[in-house]
């Protein structure tokens, strides 16, 4: 029987939590599997003293989830991921999905550029986030709960040069693109249609 998984990609700012967090609203049967979630468990762990360190550990962090996405794949389950995946991980996702059997839905989000970074930018200037996204040097010990973090802010021409050679329309299974540049007007129909269409052709190859 195939199951579902289904990648939600992006640049940093377009809200692919938020939309993750909708879809499993409406089927709460989708596990989540976030790299984002494991990075700050190999942080918490190793810390690191300089961008090289993080980046090793980050390497370290996405075998690990490339690892227990293979195990979620082996026992069926559905899933939903959501990170600015790109081209650099586009033939290991593909490989897992082939080798499993999976049904896919690759999601991309797009909107209007000066939006996005501002949303960026904010969301850099939350103290709720983990601190360690916006650290060169982190170790747990360091901080407390009370511990305030000035963020590194890029300017706009920075943060879109940063990321200017990724493309993030993974084209994985059927590729569904959706405008986020205004959050009140999101239209997520054809996605959830999608899904149900999907789990019902998996219901009647059980039957």
């Amino acid at each position: 029987m195939k199951a579902l998984i289904i990648l939600i990609s992006g640049a940093p700012g377009t809200g692919k939590s938020t939309i993750a967090g909708k879809v499993m609203e409406r089927y709460p049967d989708l596990e989540l599997l976030s790299y984002d979630a494991l990075k700050e468990v190999f942080w918490e762990r190793y810390g690191f003293d300089n961008k090289e360190e993080k980046e090793e550990i980050n390497r370290k962090s996405l075998l690990f989830f490339y690892e227990e996405l293979g195990r979620m794949m082996q026992d069926r389950k559905n899933i939903i991921s959501e990170y600015p995946f790109y081209q650099r991980h586009r033939e290991t996702l593909k490989n897992l999905i082939e080798q499993n059997d999976y049904q896919c839905i690759s999601v991309m989000l797009y909107g209007d550029r000066h939006l996005i970074y501002e949303r960026e930018k904010r969301r850099n200037r939350n103290y709720s986030r983990h601190p360690a996204h916006v650290l060169n040097r982190y170790h747990k010990e360091d901080f407390t709960e009370e511990t305030k973090v000035e963020p590194i802010v890029y300017s706009e021409e920075e943060f879109w040069k940063m990321i200017e050679h990724k493309d993030y329309s993974l084209n994985l299974g059927r590729q569904i693109d959706i405008d986020v540049t205004d959050y009140d007007k999101i239209d997520l129909t054809g996605l959830l249609e999608c899904i149900r269409e999907m789990k019902e052709e998996t219901n009647e190859q059980a039957d």
